[in-house]
């Protein structure tokens, strides 16, 4: 069947299979932020509901960013808050780079992100706050690669990374490291702007090592973060 869809930068004509499917790239107006979209058969017999699409222009902003103490000393527990409001998508992540280093700052309301660090060692340490929509499908899919790469880890029991972040003495990491495959059941799943990782348990002491270990990734991130203390954790 031959067709014509209106609504974008010009009119598209395509044509479906056997079936009535098809798919068709459609360049969307630049200067309108919506655009409604509508299919129509050459004869003008068959014409669709019409789908309203709107596009996200504007970026996020960054309206403050604290350190806390300002002069820290090798060792220090060093609060960094950034202040970030999004007008339109909505946020999806706010990232810290601190030199090479890049770590995912934790909302803790109030449009505020926070992420606490040690200095290792004395001298001057570069801060840049990157600040990532619900539009931007890029970052969405880093953000699912990177909890897929964790969750395989993990399943395999394979706590490196939280270990390198947080130390060997981390509260339910030397627990949860001796569950097997069968005892600690890690489910991966992608969401509409992102993705997420579900832990469940049915022995206890691996629900209250589960409890203890978010609790102190909490505790390291975010002050103002209030943990959960149900049966299955999820982790975004």
């Amino acid at each position: 069947i031959n067709i014509r869809i209106t609504g974008g930068e010009q009119e598209i004509r395509s044509e479906t299979d056997i079936d009535g499917r098809f798919s068709v790239l459609v360049p969307l107006d630049p200067v309108s932020q919506t655009h409604t979209l509508q299919v129509r058969s050459d004869s003008g017999h068959a014409v669709s509901k019409e789908v309203t699409i709107t596009t996200d222009t504007t970026a996020p902003t960054i309206t403050g960013l604290r350190f806390e103490p300002v002069q820290a000393k090798v060792g220090d527990n060093v609060l960094v808050t950034a202040k970030v409001t999004d007008q339109g998508a909505g946020l999806a992540s706010v990232t810290l780079l601190r030199n090479s280093e890049s770590v995912a700052m934790i909302p803790t309301g109030d449009d505020t992100y926070e992420y606490v660090f040690v200095p290792t060692e004395p001298g001057d340490i570069r801060f840049e706050v990157i600040a990532k929509d619900k539009a931007d499908t890029e970052q969405i899919q880093l953000i699912r690669e990177h909890l897929l790469e964790i969750s395989e880890a993990f399943s395999q029991g394979d706590f490196s990374s939280p270990e390198h972040i947080h130390g060997e003495s981390m509260p339910g990491l030397a627990v949860l490291k001796t569950a097997k495959p069968e005892q600690l059941k890690i489910e991966y799943s992608e969401l509409p702007d992102g993705a997420q990782i579900i832990y469940s348990a049915q022995q206890s002491r691996f629900v209250t090592a589960i409890h203890h270990w978010f609790d102190a990734q909490l505790s390291d991130h975010a002050r103002h973060a209030v943990p959960g203390h149900t049966h299955k954790h999820k982790h975004h």
